[in-house]
């Protein structure tokens, strides 16, 4: 989902103060010192989009008020600092345990992971390839599979971790994420470009048979 600052200043500001608690339409309206109705029509776009959440409150007599609060989604819109976070935590255990300890804490990981994803087991290497590009991609990682001249791809165009993996290279992306994509796809997965290193995205062919390499490449 793009960034708060992609969503125009009106929405921005709206969800900005659903930030602080939910309020209503005639209350934020007040605030901005706009129309109601100008204000209601961007909060229902809103929660078409999945950014906002209605619900009635019942306060003395009279009609219920309609409530508005912010959804987790919308929530994952204003800016964090986890790449920090998490350089910072590689960093700091590598010098305290040391680089083995923590490339064995990342694999491990990594197939906690993969474990996680459910990706099925069953299928030809392009079906499992494209059951595990959705499931990578409900992780942010909008990835998809490819035909190219090397193989059968698994391409994703966007990194997660992108500034721990250029500031460890070799953790974040020859152990981790290596290992992540090998135990998500069940094969071999070779790292021919990464976006860490200055690619357009990170980019894994597959690693199969000769018989199972001429199935993927008659299908599709």
């Amino acid at each position: 989902m793009e960034g708060i600052q992609l969503l125009g200043e009106t929405k921005r500001r709206i969800l900005e103060q659903l930030r602080r608690g939910p309020s209503t339409a005639q209350v934020l309206a007040h605030d901005f010192g706009v129309q109601v109705s100008a204000v209601r029509g961007h909060l229902e776009g809103m929660e078409t989009q999945g950014l906002v959440a209605a619900r009635f409150q019942r306060a003395g007599v009279g009609r219920p008020r309609k409530i508005y609060e912010l959804t987790s989604a919308a929530q994952e819109l204003f800016p964090r600092r986890y790449h920090q976070l998490l350089t910072g935590l590689l960093t700091h255990l590598v010098e305290k345990e040391g680089r083995a300890y923590v490339e064995t804490l990342l694999a491990e990981l990594a197939r906690e992971v993969a474990a996680d994803l459910q990706v099925p087991t069953d299928g030809d290497p392009e079906t499992r390839a494209r059951a595990a590009a959705e499931a990578l991609s409900a992780m942010g990682f909008e990835a998809t599979v490819e035909h190219t001249d090397q193989g059968l791809a698994l391409v994703r165009r966007n990194c997660i971790f992108l500034d721990a993996a250029r500031e460890h290279h070799e953790l974040v992306c020859d152990r981790f994420d290596q290992e992540l994509v090998k135990a998500t796809l069940g094969t071999e997965a070779r790292l021919s470009s990464c976006m860490a290193t200055g690619g357009h995205a990170c980019r894994n062919v597959l690693r199969i048979g000769p018989d199972r390499k001429e199935e993927a490449g008659s299908a599709g």
